[in-house]
C-alpha cells in the first residue's frame, strides 16, 4: 500500500474502534433537490447531488443543535457552528476536505 492508503487504513480503524457504529438505510424521494438542481442548471450554475446533500446536512445541524456535538473525555461539547466534511476520492487515495461554518 502506499503511504496515503495506510494512513486512510490506520485512520479508518481508529474512527471505527473509537465511535459507535450505526447504518441507515432508506428511500429518499429526490424530486425537490432535482428540482432545484435543473433550476440552477437552467441559470448556467453547475450544483451536484452532493452539494445539495452537503447544503441539507448543514441545515439539519443547525435545526437540530443536539446533534453538533463531539466527545472529550467524558464530557459531549455542543457546538455552536457547524463545518461538513465530505469524502473526495484523489488518484492514490482520499481526502476529507472540511467545509467550515458550512451554515
Amino acid at each position: 500500500m502506499s503511504g496515503m492508503r495506510k494512513a486512510i487504513s490506520n485512520n479508518m480503524l481508529a474512527s471505527k474502534n473509537a465511535n459507535a457504529q450505526t447504518h441507515t438505510r432508506m428511500a429518499v424521494d429526490m424530486t425537490a433537490a432535482t428540482d432545484l438542481r435543473n433550476q440552477y442548471k437552467a441559470l448556467g450554475i453547475k450544483v451536484s447531488y452532493n452539494d445539495i446533500i452537503v447544503r441539507a446536512c448543514a441545515k439539519a445541524l443547525q435545526d437540530f443543535p443536539i446533534v453538533n456535538a463531539s466527545v472529550d473525555g467524558n464530557n459531549i461539547v455542543y457546538h455552536d457552528y457547524v463545518n461538513v466534511g465530505t469524502a473526495v476520492s484523489v488518484p492514490g487515495g482520499l481526502i476529507v476536505p472540511v467545509i467550515k461554518d458550512a451554515d
